[in-house]
């Protein structure tokens, strides 16, 4: 069995909005410098993501798309919040095609 690859980019978005492009790179981080709203795109079966947020001085709040399910501790109201210069991981994977009910996450946040 060979190792896994993955490479590791940035993800591209606007001071509030993040498109989760899931056919990007599967490895990605985000540094968020305002709330944060998510979105998705190209959502495949099979698909996955994990994603390292990085909050800046501020206290944010990142909502998720209402249908996302959760694993562990679920959002409440579908926010989380990351806490000043911490850091969070985000895993999402995909086990249908076109909706965000497909998607099942989990959410943890640097003690």
């Amino acid at each position: 069995v060979k190792n896994i690859d993955h490479d590791v980019s940035a993800i591209t978005h606007s001071a509030s909005n993040t498109i989760l492009n899931f056919a990007l790179d599967q490895v990605q981080y985000l540094s968020v410098n305002a709330n944060t709203t998510f979105t998705t795109s190209n959502i495949l079966a099979g698909k996955s993501k994990t994603i390292k947020i990085i909050a800046d001085g501020t206290d944010r709040v990142l909502t998720f798309p209402a249908a996302f399910r959760w694993v562990g501790t679920a959002p409440t109201s579908n926010t989380h919040t990351i806490t000043a210069g911490k850091l969070a991981v985000l895993t999402m994977t995909c086990f249908a095609d076109a909706s965000d009910a497909n998607v099942l996450c989990a959410f943890a946040l640097e003690e």
